[in-house]
């Protein structure tokens, strides 16, 4: 958000409608707190988003018996059966011509809240102290600068997820696209 120009800020209103409202004046500082709480907001849905993923997924390897299965496998492969699942829902909405804002607005913090509400209870507590060991368990044992390439790749995702999207593919396909609905 430090690097958005002033001149992209005053182009764009979105960026700097918060602090104008609560501070009434228009300097640029302000207008990076408004683009701030954009991105803020866009983390929550990514983290909302992240655990609805899991929700889903949980759901179908409920299915499955996996007994002796590795934790942080079935970690794994929970997010991914479950970014299926949504990515199926998606679909599915949008063919029977149901796949406005508010329906999602609604579902994912649903099937949200349904897997908070199963990480609070003894079984999810027990599996989240497991992931915790085996996540520490596979750092401790990994080289050091593989801690570091891994961590490097990991801050710099976050850093350019705070960045406005530039390339022409992504703002006409990626980003327009789901705006038709």
């Amino acid at each position: 958000a430090v690097f958005i120009s002033y001149s992209f800020q005053q182009a764009s209103p979105a960026y700097h409608s918060i602090p104008k409202l609560l501070f009434s004046c228009d300097f640029p500082i302000l207008g990076m707190a408004g683009a701030v709480w954009e991105d803020l907001q866009g983390l929550a849905w990514f983290l909302l988003l992240f655990l609805a993923a899991l929700g889903a997924g949980r759901l179908v390897l409920l299915r499955f018996n996996r007994e002796g299965a590795p934790v942080l496998e079935s970690f794994a492969i929970t997010a991914t059966l479950g970014y299926g699942v949504l990515s199926y829902g998606c679909f599915v909405l949008a063919t029977l011509h149901l796949l406005y804002r508010p329906v999602f607005r609604i579902a994912i913090p649903v099937i949200a809240l349904f897997y908070l509400a199963w990480i609070f209870s003894a079984d999810g507590k027990t599996f989240l102290c497991s992931l915790g060991n085996d996540l520490r368990t596979v750092f401790s044992s990994a080289p050091g600068f593989l801690t570091g390439i891994l961590l490097f790749i990991f801050i710099t995702d976050v850093v350019m997820a705070f960045v406005p999207e530039t390339f022409y593919d992504a703002l006409v396909y990626h980003l327009g696209v789901p705006n038709f609905y």
